[in-house]
Formats: structure tokens, sequence, C-alpha cells
């Protein structure tokens, strides 16, 4: 069980369902458990979802041209909905936090989207190095191949996360899609008690990554400065800012983040897809796959939808 994580009925509203994917692992009681920690903070329910995958479990099981006997999809779907129903026992959810249990046929990472979509999901908690398929060296974990395809925000956890966060770095690049997932990200940040009217000692910094120069840099922070005050959702919010000269953007972030040791570093993606993603990669891709702590990544969809301050 899980002490000193009171519902927050006030926020409520914000974050109602929290998607959970496990891969049933034994490291996946600690991303159960930092989902639970997230659900209960923002007095949310809890949508518990595994994909198993029938063509690593049966070799020449099919019929007509491949499909797969229905009573085996049943049996496997009962036997892994058994596995999750005992983790969440294991890890202290109790049966009022819990939505429902799901195990699903197909590849994780479309799943679980497909699910967060299907539940209306507010957010989906994944681990951040866990991966479920025989592709991962090649295509990126769980994590990675989630937040490319979400819609909602996406917590990738690494280790303990602390709820509500004491320090967090937003990384931002002073674009318009950027000031949207800034908002959306405290949006969240509020929601789980890291703002205003919650936890009071939850530091926030914009970190801006630029080219090196002191000139550069010092217009840079009067720009920053400008960005955070008119990207900040609700009143009360004290963000501060910070630059940092570099050529690289990832390698500054997590420079950054050894630095200072963020419980969260919150990012936003800029949609890319396809082979041009695969080619390229993106700066979310390379902090998540690099840090030592967690990641809040909001995308494109996530952050259009957050309410602009009035």
């Amino acid at each position: 069980m899980l002490a000193g994580l009171d519902r927050n009925p006030a926020l409520a509203s914000t974050i109602r369902t929290v998607l959970i994917g496990t891969s049933l692992s034994d490291a996946s009681d600690e991303v159960v458990l930092n989902g639970l920690r997230l659900a209960r903070a923002a007095g949310a329910k809890i949508q518990l979802v595994h994909a198993f995958d029938l063509t690593m479990l049966y070799s020449g099981a099919t019929f007509g041209g491949g499909a797969y006997l229905p009573e085996m999809i049943d049996a496997e779907r009962h036997g892994w909905r058994q596995r999750l129903q005992e983790q969440a026992v294991r890890v202290g959810i109790e049966s009022g936090e819990l939505a429902g249990v799901q195990p699903l046929e197909g590849a994780p990472h479309r799943v679980l989207v497909a699910a967060a979509e299907e539940a209306g999901a507010d957010l989906i908690v994944v681990g951040a190095a866990e991966s479920w398929g025989s592709l991962s060296k090649l295509l990126g974990s769980t994590a990675d191949r989630v937040i490319r395809a979400a819609t909602c925000p996406v917590v990738a956890t690494r280790g303990e996360l602390v709820v509500p966060p004491r320090r967090v770095v937003i990384a931002v690049d002073l674009s318009p899609a950027a000031g949207d997932a800034m908002r959306c990200g405290l949006r969240v940040l509020a929601a789980i008690g890291g703002g205003p009217g919650g936890h009071p000692h939850t530091a926030v910094e914009a970190l801006l990554v630029t080219a090196a120069g002191q000139e550069i840099e010092r217009r840079a922070e009067d720009s920053l400065k400008s960005f955070v005050d008119s990207h900040s959702p609700d009143p009360g919010w004290h963000v501060t800012g910070r630059v940092r000269g570099g050529a690289v953007a990832h390698a500054e972030i997590l420079a950054r983040c050894r630095d200072a040791v963020p419980d969260l570093i919150v990012l936003g993606t800029h949609g890319r897809g396809g082979f041009e993603r695969f080619l390229i990669g993106s700066v979310s891709e390379s902090v998540l796959r690099h840090a030592q702590g967690s990641l809040l990544v909001i995308p494109p969809r996530a952050a259009a939808i957050a309410p602009r301050s009035t």
C-alpha cells in the first residue's frame, strides 16, 4: 500500500482515467506503482493493460491461412487477466480505484494507444526502458513507440516517481507548439498536486537551448521570460527560465538534468513520423533513452487541446 497520497477531488476533472501499460515482468511492478501514485494524486481511475502476442507463444497453431483459433485467444486472455488482477492486488490498487484490467492481443504500442483512446484516458503511464517485443533494439522501447502515436500525455517512468514532483524541468524552444506543450504539461502537474493550489514546494524550470554566445544568450533570456509569462495556464505559477548555449538540444537538456536532477522532465514532440523520424530521431526520444529519471511527454494533439489562458 502507498501512504500519504490523498485524492485531490478539486482537480479530478483534469485527469479522470490513467491507463497503465504493464509487461507483467518483475520490473513492471514499479511502473504500476508509479501509475498508482499519479492516479491517486489526481483522484483518477486506473485502467491496467497488458498486450500479448500470440506469434511469440505459438508456432503453427493456426487455421484458415494464419488466423488463430478463437479458443486459443480466449485461453491466453483468461490467463493474462488473472495475472493482471494479481499484480493489481500485489501493488495495492484498491477495487474502487480500478476501472478495469485488459489483456489485449497485438503489438504493445498499438494496443496501449488504442486502449487509451477507447477508454478516453487522460494519461498513459509506461516504463521508460521496458521493451516487450523482438524488434525493440531496432525500433526502440515500447515507451518510444507509444510516444510516437499517443494522443494524450505520456509519463515514461524510470525508477521511483516522486508525486508530487519536487523539481521539474520543462524543455522549450519558443515555438507555438512548445508553448502549447508547456501549458498542457503545467496542467498535468497541477492535477497531480505540483502547481498552484497543490504542492507548494515544486520548483519548475523552463529550459531553452540556443546557440552559444553571450549576446545571443542574453537576448534568449528576454525571449524566454516573455514566452513563460504568456504560456502559463493559470495565475499563481512561478516558472523560472534558464538558457543553455549549445548546438545539440538533447545533449544540453541531459547535461542540465544531470546538474539539477529533476524528478520529472517535461517535453513536447513535433509530430514527425514514419521514415523521417526513424532516420533522425527526436529530442524527446533521445532524452527518453538517456535520462536518469522520468519524463512527461506531450504529443501535438494533446498540446493543441489544452485550454489557453485568458
